[in-house]
């Protein structure tokens, strides 16, 4: 991580964070810096106040900040290590605040470019992925959780998903095992 590439150092925070919260491109590329925790315990992303979640209404109000845990500081796909070292290498860019920026210009990654990185990343990765997304990923984490044994209730919660068919999305569509 330390010495990866602007780019590279982008493509692997934003997969490993994107698979560990199990949130969309559009979310991930409304968290912002203030407000963000790195502990060696987990991770705090807060979202820009002015960003409506794709379920976001009276009925369903915004949901809490991004969290998720960290697997430990040694391990080189934490993601919670990953995002701090990302943070101090992208202190100096003009980010306006935003996390996810343009490692050359420092541009905030709107959701479709963020969205392009993620299938990058998965395409580096494997490079015979076939029609790669940077959805996969988040329908990936979430059945990675219902397969690991986690309440479909607590899924759809953390997932603000309203239906329970979408947790099970990921295995119809071939992304897992």
């Amino acid at each position: 991580m330390n010495t990866a590439s602007p780019t590279n150092l982008l493509l692997k925070t934003i997969f490993l964070t994107a698979l560990a919260s199990g949130n969309r491109a559009s979310e991930l590329a409304a968290t912002i810096r203030e407000g963000l925790i790195i502990s060696k315990d987990r991770a705090v992303l807060p979202t820009s106040p002015d960003f409506l979640f794709k379920n976001q209404n009276s009925q369903h109000p915004r949901p809490p900040d991004i969290t998720f845990p960290a697997l430990g500081r040694r391990h080189s796909l934490c993601p919670v290590n990953a995002l701090k070292i990302y943070k101090a290498k992208t202190a100096s860019l003009p980010h306006n605040g935003f996390l996810f920026v343009n490692p050359s210009s420092g541009k905030p990654l709107p959701a479709g470019k963020l969205s392009y990185r993620l299938a990058k990343a998965i395409k580096t990765g494997d490079p015979t992925a076939t029609d790669s997304a940077g959805h996969d990923i988040h329908k990936f984490g979430f059945s990675i959780a219902h397969f690991r044994g986690v309440q479909p209730s607590e899924i759809l919660q953390n997932g603000f998903w309203h239906s329970p068919n979408d947790i099970y999305l990921g295995r119809r569509q071939g992304l897992t095992t």
